[in-house]
């Protein structure tokens, strides 16, 4: 192979008994081409994330700020759509959009339910800003009613469905105490005498 660099950025080589010549317009195209290529790749990247609901994974959204939701509850027990089995104090169902499976969440003004849990499900009245919070009485299920409750994300979610699943079976949250224990703090009320009074 034979080249011979010319004045004025041109490039020549010849190879093959042909010569190529690379001039500094074709140079520049090129590269031009290259980055309108990356522009579009990442676009259609942020496209994706946007719409699969991991915008905050990416950019750092809500994660970590307090957010308006409504809460309820529900009671019916089995595998949930992370490929687990529904457990209390644990499990919660989400719009996968606005908190895809795997996420790890903590909710406030709940009750004696308020505290850590991992987005394990969905359902298709749980649109938009609304959780389901796994109860396994049905009564205490239907008794928690609709609350407005803040949540807030302590650990997004992984982006491809597989690993979502497997964050959501190995998350780790804070237990929470007793049952008993939180029914019991949540319900007590002073009395007539200023004593307090378990309220059940």
């Amino acid at each position: 192979m034979q080249h011979s660099l010319q004045f004025g950025g041109s490039f020549k080589f010849k190879t093959a008994g042909r010569i190529y010549d690379c001039s500094t317009l074709d140079l520049s195209a090129a590269r031009y081409t290259i980055r309108a290529t990356l522009i579009r790749v990442f676009v259609l990247v942020l496209l994706w994330i946007l719409f699969e609901g991991h915008a905050f994974a990416l950019f750092g959204w809500e994660h970590g700020r307090w957010t308006k939701f409504v809460a309820t509850a529900y009671s019916i027990s089995g595998q949930t759509k992370a490929q687990t089995f529904t457990q209390e104090g644990r499990t919660l169902a989400a719009d996968p959009r606005v908190l895809p499976i795997g996420t790890v969440v903590e909710i406030r003004n709940a009750g004696p339910y308020s505290g850590q849990y991992v987005v394990c499900d969905t359902g298709r009245k749980i649109v938009g800003h609304k959780l389901d919070i796994y109860i396994a009485s049905t009564h205490e299920a239907m008794q928690f009613g609709r609350r407005k409750v803040k949540v807030r994300i302590l650990k997004p979610a992984p982006p491809t469905p597989k690993a979502q699943r497997a964050a959501a079976a190995n998350a780790f949250i804070t237990p929470k105490p007793p049952k008993d224990e939180r029914l019991s703090a949540y319900y007590q009320y002073p009395d007539e005498t200023g004593e307090e009074t378990s309220v059940r």
